[in-house]
C-alpha cells in the first residue's frame, strides 16, 4: 500500500489513472485471479452499453440497450450467487450495483456519461470501495475524477482514516470473534442465557466494527487517491426507530434501493397497499 500510494502521489494527473487502475487490478487479482478478466469484461462490457445508451438517446434503441444492460448485468450477479461450490468474485454485488446504476444514470442525463475509458474504468475498478462499498454514484464523484488531485493534506486525512479503520478492525471487531465464533461452531445451541445475551451483543458489536472498519478503511484509501467515497454509518445502534434504523446502516445500499428500486416502483404504486408491496419487494431484493 506505501508502494502504491508513494507512486501514485508522485504521478502527473494523467498516469494517476494508468496507476490506480494498474493497482486496483493487482489488488483484485490477489486472491481473485481467476476472475480478473471476468471484471476487466464487465468494465468493457458497462463502457460499450453506456455509450450505445448515448449515442442512440432519445430513440427507442436507448430504452432497449438500458434494460438489456440491466439484465444481463444482474443475470451476471446472480449466476455467481447460485454457484454455491465455486469462489465468489471479490465485490461482484458492488460493481454491479454502481454499473446498474450509472447506466440509469446515463439514460436519465447525458451528463452523466463518461467518454474517457480511463476515468471510467478508475472509477470502477476503484479498489477501496470493491470489497464491501460504499456503492458510489458516478456523477457523485465524476467532478473528482475529471479533476484527480490528492494534496498532503488528503493523503494525511486518509491515512488516519485508514488506521481509524484498521483499529475497529483488529482490535475491536477481531477481539469480539474470540467471543463469537466459538459459540456460533458449536454443535449443540443450548448454552446458558447470560452467556447467550453476551454473544448476541457481541455479535452485533463485531458485525457494526467489521464492516464500520472496513467502510473507514476504503474511505481513508480513497481520500489518498484525492476521491471522497461518501460516508456509509452514521451511528446506526443509536436510531430510534427500525427506519431510522435504515437511514444510518450501510447508506450507500439503503440509498441505491430506495432511488433504483422503490422510487420508479411507487410512481407505479398499486391502489391498494401498493406501497406496502414495494417495501416488502425492496427488502426481498435487498436481502
Amino acid at each position: 500500500m506505501y508502494l502504491f500510494t508513494l507512486v501514485y502521489s508522485l504521478s502527473i494527473k494523467r498516469f494517476k489513472f494508468l496507476v490506480g487502475i494498474a493497482g486496483s487490478l493487482v489488488f483484485y487479482s490477489w486472491g481473485n485471479s481467476q476472475y480478473l478478466l471476468l471484471m476487466i469484461g464487465l468494465v468493457i462490457f458497462a463502457y460499450g452499453a453506456a455509450w450505445l445508451i448515448e449515442k442512440w438517446r432519445g430513440n427507442q434503441s436507448s430504452l432497449y440497450v438500458l434494460w438489456t444492460g440491466i439484465f444481463l448485468t444482474v443475470a451476471l450477479l446472480i449466476g455467481f450467487k447460485l454457484r454455491t461450490e465455486a469462489t465468489y468474485p471479490l465485490g461482484l454485488s458492488y460493481v454491479t450495483f454502481q454499473v446498474i446504476e450509472y447506466f440509469v444514470d446515463v439514460y436519465k442525463n447525458p451528463e452523466n456519461y463518461e467518454i474517457d475509458i480511463l476515468k471510467f474504468s478508475f472509477y470502477l475498478l476503484l479498489f477501496p470501495k470493491i470489497p464491501v462499498g460504499p456503492i458510489v454514484p458516478y456523477r457523485q464523484v465524476k467532478a473528482q475524477i475529471v479533476d484527480l488531485k490528492s494534496s498532503p493534506v488528503d493523503v494525511a486525512d486518509g491515512l488516519r482514516r485508514f488506521l481509524k479503520g484498521f483499529a475497529k478492525k483488529v482490535l475491536i471487531a477481531d477481539t469480539l470473534a474470540t467471543v463469537v465464533v466459538p459459540v456460533f461452531n458449536l454443535q449443540s445451541p443450548v448454552i446458558a442465557p447470560g452467556y447467550a445475551w453476551l454473544v448476541i451483543i457481541s455479535y452485533s458489536l463485531q458485525l457494526y466494527y467489521d464492516f464500520s472498519g472496513y467502510t473507514d478503511m476504503a474511505i481513508g484509501l480513497g481520500n489518498m487517491m484525492g476521491v471522497r467515497l461518501m460516508e456509509n454509518f452514521n451511528l446506526p445502534y443509536l436510531s430510534r426507530s427500525i427506519g431510522d434504523f435504515w437511514r444510518r446502516w450501510h447508506i450507500s445500499l439503503s440509498t441505491w434501493f430506495r432511488e433504483i428500486v422503490f422510487y420508479p416502483l411507487e410512481r407505479r404504486r398499486l391502489r391498494w397497499l401498493g406501497q406496502q408491496i414495494n417495501i416488502l419487494a425492496v427488502f426481498a431484493l435487498t436481502g
